[in-house]
């Protein structure tokens, strides 16, 4: 067991971290069970995770243990996700919990979808299940893994990554279109890490017309995979956790019309309003769009203010001059206190290039 986790709550989300590319649109959650007495002694615990169109992580847990005939009495489990307390494609989790000798629950963050939302802590504790938060520095490292799920949940669209990649003076092509490649081969293996973790993707029939790309997941390099992300693809503990395969293949989107014969069909085509778009993708059970431009599309969502995570990858080239393609083209804010004021979360390098993630600030 690696020393970063030896605490249950970390084990639980390194554990959905392995299904993160595996479950939507169910959320992406861990669970681990820790026996009564037996928090130090970490070859007791058992973990579970969400399966595709089967168990949520805690009745996964739940069945595991029994399994191997461990006793669940006075038993604490730790999950990521507060546990469902309705009736979906399976029972509801509080029910299992309750019925298995569980005596107290250890939860990351509250569910943000209206079936649950307090409900499943208050299920718990009506039956006299002692149920605590998770501490702060847990309930972050949730909410970032959670971020498109409790996005898509509560404001019924999907969450909305707008990836663009620019030279220095912040151009995303020559005077002439060029585009190919402005950022090294290391960047654009991590932004397939950002394509394995949506469930659709969007770009303008200018894009297409251009550049002709397939917008398909390449294999790639570990890219992106942090922290507990990238210990939980080696961990012991989660040997049995997911099936590393996805279920399902990224859909594909073209604003406008597509040019017959182009790499990315088969694709949908979507020519009205974007926000209509955003309602349909959500009752299609899309948590996370990525759109990928190009300056147009870029401009329509951020004008709208439809994004909601700025992944910008920056090379160290200059084009020089004032008639490049811009980031984005439309009508610009007419002072800088009507200009959009993001929040940089991240900068990493790639290469020779740098990231810069932007989140919108809040309030």
């Amino acid at each position: 067991m690696t020393e970063a986790l030896k605490d249950p709550m970390d084990l639980a989300i390194a554990a959905a971290w392995k299904v993160r590319r595996e479950v939507s649109p169910n959320p992406w959650v861990g669970a681990v069970i820790v026996p009564k007495g037996n928090l130090q002694n970490t070859s007791k615990w058992v973990v579970g995770a969400t399966r595709y169109k089967g168990d949520h992580a805690e009745v996964a847990a739940i069945n595991k243990a029994r399994e191997r005939s461990i006793d669940l009495k006075g038993a604490t489990i730790y999950v990521t996700l507060e546990p469902c307390s309705h009736f979906g494609n399976t029972p509801p989790c509080t029910q299992a919990i309750i019925e298995s000798g569980i005596t107290q629950v250890v939860f990351g963050v509250l569910d943000s979808d209206p079936r649950v939302c307090g409900s499943g802590v208050s299920a718990l504790s009506d039956s006299r299940i002692e149920v605590i938060q998770a501490n702060l520095e847990h309930q972050e490292l949730i909410k970032y893994q959670l971020r498109g799920y409790l996005h898509q949940r509560k404001n019924k669209r999907p969450y909305v990554v707008l990836k663009m990649a620019m030279t220095l003076d912040g151009y995303i092509a020559t005077r002439n279109g060029e585009t190919t490649w402005i950022t090294s081969e290391t960047s654009r293996d991590d932004v397939q890490q950002i394509r394995a973790d949506s469930d659709a993707i969007l770009v303008g029939a200018n894009t297409i017309r251009k550049d002709n790309p397939s917008l398909r997941i390449h294999p790639s390099g570990p890219g992106s995979f942090e922290g507990l992300r990238s210990i939980a693809d080696n961990l012991e503990a989660l040997e049995d956790i997911g099936t590393g395969k996805r279920p399902k293949e990224l859909a594909r989107i073209v604003l406008g019309n597509i040019v017959p014969g182009s790499k990315v069909e088969p694709a949908s085509s979507f020519t009205g309003d974007i926000s209509q778009l955003l309602l349909g993708l959500n009752d299609d059970g899309i948590i996370q769009l990525m759109v990928e431009g190009g300056a147009y599309v870029a401009y329509e969502f951020h004008s709208r203010g439809l994004v909601d995570e700025y992944v910008f990858y920056i090379s160290p080239t200059i084009i020089g001059g004032s008639n490049g393609v811009p980031l984005m083209d439309g009508e610009g804010a007419v002072d800088l206190n009507s200009s959009f004021k993001g929040q940089i979360t991240q900068v990493r390098r790639f290469g020779p290039d740098i990231r810069i993630t932007v989140l919108p600030q809040s309030g």
